[in-house]
């Protein structure tokens, strides 16, 4: 990893950042930071097990989609070899989506996410299944899947937008196993784990609750958390089926961002390029996804990364492009904060930034607790609250024949914008803007300038990472 942190790193800094982050949310969680190929940190808080066994840097954890940047570069490792094309239609290999409309469906945009095809939920169907909740339909064995796949035909197709597809994921590991004649878990202990020394990873997450060297999952339950099994079919492997130690997942970044993978360093870089914005931010950031890997702006460098949650533990990875950092998280339960917002974290520490210089939404969530209270206008006859809500601003104007309220988002990220605007069924803006330059805060709104008063209280604090952990095993 090319470049340079702008601080020396603090190891008790970072001890003390994991050991807060896990608080009373989760029985154990890892993390390590590389610079470069060097590991600056590695530590373990908590407990692996109920038996109080601890957890350590070596503790593997099912880290969900994580799982995703390896199955994306076990499919370019036949690449490479000549044996798979990325522009192949995956209908060459499985006879699976060969009837979705449209164009066929190619390896490409299974890999990016731009099949067209729609959120299936196979993930939330396999966990239905693990823990018995409803009557889904069982996805066991390919052949299940087959079918599951058949009953859902509402593609789009739009110019390679962004749909999160697990089931995408899932086919390419079976297009893995059909060109190689292995099982897709043997392929990549062959094609990567073992080059790579990655010695303590594999793609067995069924045996996560059992396995007496691994974090047990932990799922909640009326009596609180409890140890909880992992899917245990093929289907679950490729999308999300991943178990490692933070200190295997930080030797794949390294291999990622230095060009040490056994393929093309084309290859690599491809993998890297965004094909299509994930997300969109005020201000005209985007998040945007390649190969396995969403890409964010992370303070003038670019945040390479992938999350995974399911539902029961969860993890993440990402490195700098420029600075030469990566970090790797693993927590067995998916209850609390986001691993997402630890890796950050543990990435600001290392580069003497703060959380609001590098996340777009956390800017627009300083920006408006900024601005939230208690506001009257001239002479008191009309009142307003301004609220937090973790999403949008909310002000609710208040006089004595009634009241209105309003949800309004940032006009942009900038700090030093206070203008926020409400777009309605009509599609016509209303803009409410503060004043925050001198040592009071006035409001323009609704043809009034109101004057805060008083603090109100937030109603959600806004700092889980609304995009990583909202769905099992998904990003």
């Amino acid at each position: 990893m090319p470049g340079e942190t702008t601080r020396a790193p603090s190891h008790d800094t970072f001890e003390q950042i994991l050991t807060e982050w896990r608080g009373g949310d989760y029985p154990g969680v890892s993390a390590a930071l590389v610079d470069d190929d060097e590991t600056v940190f590695a530590s373990g808080v908590g407990d692996a097990d109920q038996s109080g066994r601890a957890v350590t840097a070596a503790t593997p954890h099912a880290v969900g989609s994580v799982a995703k940047p390896i199955t994306a570069t076990a499919v370019l490792t036949l690449v490479d070899r000549g044996q798979v094309a990325l522009d192949d239609p995956v209908s060459a290999y499985v006879s699976w989506l060969a009837d979705a409309p449209g164009e066929p469906i190619t390896i490409h945009e299974l890999l990016s996410h731009t099949s067209g095809m729609p959120h299936d939920d196979s993930a939330t169907v396999m966990i239905q299944n693990t823990l018995g909740r409803g009557d889904p339909p069982s996805l066991d064995d390919w052949d299940a899947f087959e079918s599951y796949l058949a009953a859902t035909t509402d593609r789009r197709q739009l110019d390679d937008q962004f749909r999160y597809y697990n089931s995408g994921y899932a086919v390419l590991g079976r297009v893995i196993e059909q060109v190689t004649g292995e099982s897709f878990p043997e392929y990549v202990q062959t094609a990567l784990f073992d080059p790579l020394g990655m010695d303590n990873s594999s793609f067995e997450a069924a045996t996560a609750a059992t396995d007496d060297q691994v974090a047990t999952p932990h799922a909640p339950s009326e009596e609180g958390l409890r140890p909880t099994p992992l899917p245990d079919t093929p289907v679950f492997c490729p999308p999300g089926g991943l178990v490692a130690p933070v200190t295997d997942l930080t030797t794949f970044l390294t291999a990622h961002a230095s060009g040490g993978l056994p393929i093309a360093t084309s290859l690599i870089r491809r993998a890297h390029e965004p094909v299509a914005a994930s997300k969109q931010y005020a201000g005209g950031r985007k998040r945007t996804y390649g190969y396995g890997w969403f890409r964010r702006p992370f303070d003038g460098d670019t945040l390479v990364s992938h999350s995974g949650g399911t539902f029961a533990s969860g993890g993440f990875v990402g490195f700098l492009e420029g600075r030469g950092l990566g970090v790797a998280v693993g927590c067995n339960a998916a209850n609390g904060p986001s691993p997402t917002a630890l890796g950050q974290e543990l990435l600001c520490e290392a580069t003497g930034r703060e959380l609001v210089d590098v996340r777009p939404d956390r800017a627009v969530a300083a920006k408006a607790r900024r601005v939230t209270g208690q506001y009257t206008a001239a002479h008191g006859v009309v009142s307003a609250t301004v609220e937090w809500t973790g999403d949008r601003l909310v002000i609710e104007e208040r006089h004595q024949f009634g009241s209105e309220r309003l949800g309004f988002a940032p006009d942009s990220t900038t700090a030093g914008d206070h203008t926020w605007v409400h777009v309605d069924d009509d599609g016509e803006r209303a803009t409410a803007t503060f004043d925050c330059s001198g040592d009071s805060v006035t409001l323009d709104y609704a043809w009034r300038v109101f004057g805060r008063t008083g603090p109100v209280a937030e109603t959600a604090n806004g700092d889980a990472d609304s995009t990583d952990e909202t769905q099992p095993n998904d990003e």
